[in-house]
């Protein structure tokens, strides 16, 4: 494992342990920040989607083809997409991603997500497992903490919040029996100790999601590495675009938890091909 003083990638691209994001601390930084402040959340989304357009033109060369990838389908999540899409970062992928691995989770488990931020991402995580029961953790400092809990409290009827610096504020030992848990979090010592709390509180098959895994800033990467170093009993891997999973080696994940939501067989009937499948296979070649 490199040190934390070393750069991260080629070119001098660092991310230590406890340095904060550059793009986070400069004065060009919290002078955006302060714009964004003030702005609708409509129009932040606005000019997001410009900029992203922009560098998509150039290194997104090969997009992706929606026809058969049936949660795009799916309306119960398009559905949940729109809910949030003002009020998350997070794109369609990393959305589908957190979709489809929930609904794989053990469905008598709880679900965590520590870094909460808008509410956004959770949000769409307790519209995916509606009866479960949840644990959001954040400190709530960098967003309107009352608007943010009356947006949750409206979705959530099984919540607990956990204000204050994790894993810290969970001093009555909420987090338990944890069968999915989403950490996004952007430094190094705030990834690394969610992972090591999180991970000894879970259910033989959960799932853990890591939010910027293999992206800018580093230090989540690096916790991630550490992690899996440290804790043979899980696997970690990446999955596109900035994310990663964890699962315990000897646990039990089968596919079927993946589930449909209401109504996704009658779309797959009438809208996507059938060919390849059981009923209708490839023809021998």
């Amino acid at each position: 494992m490199k040190s934390v003083t070393e750069p991260a990638l080629p070119g001098g691209r660092g991310g230590g342990r406890h340095e904060r994001p550059r793009r986070l601390t400069s004065g060009w930084a919290a002078a955006k920040a302060a714009v964004k402040a003030v702005l609708p959340d409509r129009v932040i989304f606005v000019i997001r989607r410009a900029k992203v357009a922009a560098q998509r033109r150039t290194l997104v060369q090969v997009p992706t083809v929606p026809q058969f990838l049936e949660i795009l389908h799916d309306h119960h999540f398009q559905k949940s997409v729109r809910e949030i899409k003002y009020i998350t970062e997070y794109d369609t992928a990393r959305l589908a991603n957190l979709w489809q691995l929930c609904r794989m989770s053990d469905p008598n488990g709880n679900i965590l997500e520590v870094g909460v931020l808008r509410g956004g991402t959770a949000i769409h995580l307790m519209n995916c497992q509606p009866t479960a029961r949840f644990v959001l953790a954040d400190t709530f400092t960098h967003v309107d903490a009352d608007e943010v809990m009356r947006r949750l409290h409206r979705k959530g009827t099984r919540l607990t919040v956990l204000r204050g610096v994790f894993p810290g504020s969970d001093t009555l030992g909420e987090v338990k029996d944890i069968s999915f848990a989403h950490i996004d979090v952007v430094v190094y010592d705030s990834c690394r100790s969610a992972l090591d709390y999180v991970s000894r509180r879970c259910l033989p098959s959960a799932i853990i999601m890591i939010n910027d895994c293999i992206r800018h800033p580093w230090g989540v990467t690096e916790a991630v590495c550490e992690f899996a170093d440290a804790h043979p009993e899980w696997i970690v891997l990446p999955i596109y675009p900035g994310q990663g999973v964890a699962m315990a080696r000897d646990g039990s994940h089968p596919i079927a938890r993946l589930g449909a939501s209401p109504g996704i067989e009658r779309i797959a009937r009438d809208k996507l091909p059938t060919f390849g499948t059981k009923a209708d296979p490839l023809p021998a070649t």
